[in-house]
């Protein structure tokens, strides 16, 4: 999968005093990162081109700039977070409705960030909420 939603130079822009020792190791960040937003924005159908829900192309600037940011916001937050806990989980609370599937940590049930996204997600996607699927809240 490419990098569609945003791009290493954003990510730099976006996480005061970052600097990137690996631009490669920085993109597969980047995309695993946009992987999980895509998650979060609902049951939308995907691009048969880019497997992605939405083209930044097709969006009004601000709106793929709220995606980007998102994106930027969850690898910022896969970076503070250790990815063998984010890969093997912990103990895990999963909440299904009809349009949207979200997991949280059991550190969630206390109050605590979910193990899957950064708090600064839910921040950055509120913008584009009109373009989202998803009744269920980020937490």
């Amino acid at each position: 999968m490419d990098l569609i939603y945003t791009t290493n130079a954003k990510f730099e822009a976006y996480v005061p005093g970052w600097v990137t020792d690996s631009s490669v190791a920085l993109t597969a960040l980047l995309v695993r990162a946009q992987r999980d937003v895509d998650a979060i924005l609902g049951p939308i159908s995907r691009s048969a081109e880019t497997g992605l829900k939405f083209d930044p192309d097709a969006l009004r600037d601000w709106e793929a700039e709220a995606l980007s940011n998102a994106v930027c916001a969850q690898a910022e937050f896969r970076l503070s977070t250790d990815e063998a806990s984010l890969a093997a989980g912990r103990s895990t609370k999963r909440e299904k409705g009809p349009d949207f599937e979200v997991e949280y940590s059991d550190a969630a049930a206390n109050g605590a960030a979910p193990a899957r996204y950064g708090q600064k997600v839910q921040i950055e996607l509120e913008p584009i909420r009109h373009l989202r699927r998803l009744t269920g809240v980020v937490r």
